[in-house]
């Protein structure tokens, strides 16, 4: 939910554009604030969006492939351009989240996490990332996209006594596990496949079963 929304739009005959001036939200709680054009002709739009902690629950059916119960808020400015069936973005956002990251079953949270988002890939340098018990890791790396479609992941992280793997059995796995660690995770996937490469000491919280 962007909250109450003002949208002005004009018709530009010369560009035969149509430019849209729009704010959303609550001054001082959250806003949203996009302007630009849409061009009907070109099939195309050019949107500058200035955000305050805007609500990202709308990425959800982006990402579902990778996270899940993605939600938070983010704050920046974002450009978001290109023909409307090959869409891209330019900007910088700082944002405060928590999701699931399917491939391990882990909740994180992130405070102030600088995302650098470029057309075809948002990058992650040095975001603080943490468990439900408030154990922490490093992250680097980011999303690959072909204007939002084909998502892929690659993450490094630098864990400190992090949950770092936690699924309960189900049919589909010969293991469950319960894994905090310190070390090094790198994670490699999309279009579901995973490729992991792990070099972590786990802890004495840790806990493996192998089904026979």
């Amino acid at each position: 939910p962007m909250g109450p929304t003002k949208v002005i739009g004009r018709w530009n005959s010369i560009d035969k554009n149509i430019e849209l001036d729009a704010d959303m939200g609550v001054k001082e709680q959250y806003t949203t604030q996009v302007k630009g054009y849409i061009s009907p002709v070109n099939k195309a739009l050019d949107l500058h969006i200035k955000s305050y902690r805007t609500d990202i629950r709308f990425l959800n059916k982006y990402v579902s492939g990778i996270f899940k119960d993605l939600k938070g808020h983010t704050t920046g400015e974002l450009r978001l351009f290109g023909p409307f069936k090959k869409l891209d973005f330019m900007g910088d956002e700082k944002i405060d989240m928590t999701t699931e990251l399917l491939a391990t079953g882990v909740r994180y949270n992130i405070t102030n996490g600088q995302l650098k988002v470029h057309p075809g890939h948002f990058d992650f340098k040095d975001v603080t990332i943490s468990d439900y018990l408030g154990q922490t890791g490093i992250v680097n790396g980011g999303l690959q996209h072909n204007h939002l479609k084909n998502l892929r992941y690659n993450f490094n992280v630098n864990a400190n006594n992090l949950l770092v793997y936690d699924k309960e059995k189900n049919s589909d796995m010969p293991f469950y596990a319960t894994i905090y660690g310190t070390g090094n995770i790198s994670i490699d996937g999309g279009g579901g496949a995973l490729q992991a490469d792990v070099s972590i000491t786990p802890t004495s919280q840790s806990k493996l079963v192998y089904i026979l």
